[in-house]
């Protein structure tokens, strides 16, 4: 039971994360800080040919945004179905959590290294909870 709960926590926080990665958006202009500004103009300024399609630094950076909320959702819906796994598949449920705990605790060390306090903290919550899932013994 004690797995079970901690992957529904760790699956809650995961949403939370990619609802507020989407509704964030860091890509649009803050209107009082105009060197902010300044940079996404740039980004969206420069054009080039890739793979046969035209794109900006901007279009790199929305779509590496938008790929990511994608994978948080999909990380909350596989810890959930991960979750419900505990009691029939253990030894399955274990390793698949496993994976993930490895997939968190580079993003935790990427959101101590390059993000903020929010991202920092929802990622070590949903590290913390795979850690102890890992460790339980159901």
């Amino acid at each position: 039971m004690q797995s079970t709960l901690l992957l529904r926590v760790a699956a809650v926080l995961s949403l939370l994360l990619g609802v507020g990665h989407t509704i964030g958006r860091p890509w649009i202009p803050v209107k009082d800080d105009p060197l902010a500004s300044a940079v996404v103009v740039a980004m969206k300024a420069h054009q080039m040919h890739v793979m046969g399609f035209d794109r900006t630094f901007m279009d790199f950076y929305v779509g590496f945004g938008w790929m990511l909320s994608v994978y948080l959702f999909l990380q909350a819906v596989l810890l959930w179905m991960v979750a419900g796994l505990v009691r029939s598949e253990p030894g399955q449920a274990r390793a698949m959590t496993a994976v993930f705990l490895a997939a968190n605790l580079a993003l935790t060390v990427i959101a101590g290294a390059y993000l903020f306090t929010a991202p920092l903290i929802l990622t070590a919550a949903v590290t913390l909870c795979l850690g102890g899932a890992v460790a339980a013994k159901r």
